[in-house]
Formats: structure tokens, sequence, C-alpha cells
């Protein structure tokens, strides 16, 4: 949910102010799969996707553990 979060800030930061941009502040741009990988790959988050959304992981995503601890 955070990653969420992120992704949305980050494109109404960039997005907001233009005219022509602030049409594509929109789940159908936004959620995209191609689309959000690339806006997490933007943030340099440290989230990668993970296969184990039926274990109880509903974003599908799982911190990649070769960063923890990284700044």
């Amino acid at each position: 949910m955070e990653t969420c979060k992120a992704v949305i800030d980050a494109r109404v930061a960039k997005w907001g102010r233009d005219e022509k941009m602030r049409d594509y502040l929109r789940p159908k741009t936004i959620f995209n799969a191609t689309n959000f990988a690339n806006y997490v790959g933007e943030l340099g988050a440290t989230l990668v996707p993970s296969t184990s959304v039926e274990q109880g992981n509903p974003e599908g995503w799982r911190e990649d553990q070769r960063f923890r601890g990284a700044k």
C-alpha cells in the first residue's frame, strides 16, 4: 500500500501542474502493469515483484533483501 501511495504522490508532483499530463492522473494510466513497474523504478524503490500474492501479500511486492540496510 505504501508503494502505491508513493507512486501516486510522485505522479501528482510530476504531472499535477502540467495541463496535458494532468489528464493521465487516473488509475488506468498509473496502475497499468508496465507503467506502474516503471514508476516504482523511478522511485528508486527496493521492492520487487513477488510470486507470493496468494501467500498474504495482496500488493504482489516484497522487499528485495539485497538492498536491506542500503542507503
